[in-house]
């Protein structure tokens, strides 16, 4: 049977990866503050105003407010107050770039996990002779949303919301209410994270680490214009917010597949935001997993990738395969994926996919026939696609838009294709988190963390490798 899978150009990928991070510098009026002691005072709401500007939101457990103002010097004159630490404009974090690659349409019907060696390589299927998980355990994806009306999804998410600047909103409200949409709106991203993560195991497309695991989407994404040109973003605030409400209703993991690069010395109060709430998610028994980023970086010193390098997240590098896309297979070894990030930060590792050859993937002359089998085949949805059909091997998706006839019926068009990134190594780790807190509810997650990491299988002293690649059979105790 032929097979054609929608695409987006593989230059996405390398434009994030060769681009600098943007920042929320046009986004002034929007500031976060922290307090002293991680404590709000009583009075935050008038020091605000009488700094010349308005609280808008708070995060009480890790002492910190969202404040608008447009007067200038608002957070020098906030700054000097007694309880504040510091102030700074809220930044924003870009949505990961990544390829998905063209060769055929699938159909529902297919059973494509012959094509998935990513859950071969990760001893997914071994660990299933243990356990599949349960919908008991939730794995929160803080995204670009799930859309719940994918076949191999549907039956597994259990929630749905988003959180933006604009306000948030939970799954199932009726159209028109929202300012927000929990359902993906404007980019796959979310929903292919979650198909790595739990997508169904009923005889016919894809599979995913934790087949009965329940998913969370989370839509924190937006359209801002930094430079007069729209482009996908969300608010640290946004993903902030999400965090909290995950960790309230009781899902145990977190995957986090966006972050960027910071400054230690510019970003301090950035940073130290950051900081407090992954702290106090983690107090709160809840694991957090983070993609290691896509700037080919070696991860030390003055920049850091947030919020994949803070203390108590488990930072996840990318790997490919070779010699071809299949596992196992006599003489396949893993090698690091030329765009992840690596270095001391990196805790695990998981396929994340490129195309199948060394280096930076951007002479299409020198790619394999299959060269497309090397990335991550996951979960699609089309939110407002623009296709095209013409000869030259990027065939597919030009561009993605508010189809907002689909999205407001949760019923856009769903179907699978192939990407590459950490962002898809990072639902591998949380999977297997997953099932190890679905099998052992009483392991917390410091115990948990230290499973993963040390059931993973050695690769190696090699910096882009961290403790190595997780191993869900051996996480899950299996023998």
């Amino acid at each position: 049977m032929k097979r054609v899978f929608t695409v987006f150009a593989l230059s996405a990928l390398l434009s994030v990866i060769f681009s600098p991070p943007l920042y929320a510098a046009t986004q002034a009026s929007r500031y976060v503050v922290l307090f002293k002691n991680d404590q709000i005072p009583a009075d935050a709401a008038q020091l605000v105003a009488g700094a010349g500007g308005k609280l808008v939101k708070t995060f009480p457990s890790a002492g910190i407010a969202i404040a608008e103002s447009d007067k200038p010097g608002f957070d020098s004159a906030l700054g000097i107050s007694i309880p504040v630490d510091s102030v700074s404009f809220v930044r924003f974090r870009p949505l990961p770039g990544g390829p998905t690659f063209s060769q055929g349409k699938v159909t529902p019907t297919d059973d494509l996990f012959g094509l998935q060696w990513n859950i071969r390589r990760v001893k997914a299927d071994q660990a299933w002779k243990v356990t599949r998980g349960s919908r008991k355990t939730v794995v929160a994806l803080i995204d670009t949303g799930v859309a719940w009306n994918h076949p191999d999804l549907t039956r597994n998410v259990v929630y749905a919301a988003c959180f933006t600047s604009a306000g948030s909103c939970a799954w199932k409200t009726p159209a028109g209410e929202c300012p927000c949409s929990p359902y993906p709106d404007l980019d796959p991203h979310g929903t292919a994270v979650a198909g790595v993560v739990a997508a169904a195991a009923d005889g016919k497309g894809m599979v995913g680490v934790g087949p009965r695991l329940g998913l969370a989407g989370y839509n924190v994404f937006e359209l801002i214009a930094p430079d007069g040109i729209p482009q996908l973003f969300a608010f640290d605030d946004s993903v902030w917010s999400a965090m909290f409400d995950a960790a309230k209703r009781g899902y145990r993991v977190i995957n986090i597949s966006l972050g960027d690069l910071l400054d230690r010395t510019d970003d301090k109060t950035t940073i130290a935001a950051w900081t407090r709430v992954v702290k106090e998610i983690l107090r709160q028994n809840v694991t957090i997993v983070a993609s290691a980023g896509n700037d080919g970086l070696k991860l030390a010193g003055q920049i850091v990738h947030i919020p994949s390098d803070l203390p108590g997240v488990i930072s996840v590098g990318a790997t490919g395969i070779r010699p071809e896309p299949v596992y196992p297979l006599a003489g396949s070894f893993d090698v690091p994926a030329f765009y992840s990030n690596f270095g001391k930060p990196i805790d695990l590792v998981a396929p994340g996919g490129d195309c199948g050859v060394d280096g930076f993937c951007n002479d299409f002359s020198t790619f394999p026939p299959n060269w497309f089998e090397f990335g991550i085949l996951s979960a699609f949805v089309c939110p407002g696609c623009k296709f095209t059909a013409d000869s030259s091997p990027f065939v597919g998706v030009t561009g993605f838009g508010d189809d907002s006839a689909c999205v407001a019926t949760a019923s856009c068009q769903t179907d699978y294709t192939w990407f590459i990134g950490t962002s898809f190594a990072a639902p591998h780790v949380a999977a297997v988190a997953g099932l190890v807190i679905d099998r052992f509810p009483y392991f917390n997650n410091f115990f948990v963390t230290t499973i993963l990491k040390e059931s993973a299988q050695h690769l190696g002293n090699h910096p882009h490798f961290g403790s190595g690649m997780v191993n869900a059979h051996r996480a899950v105790g299996g023998r």
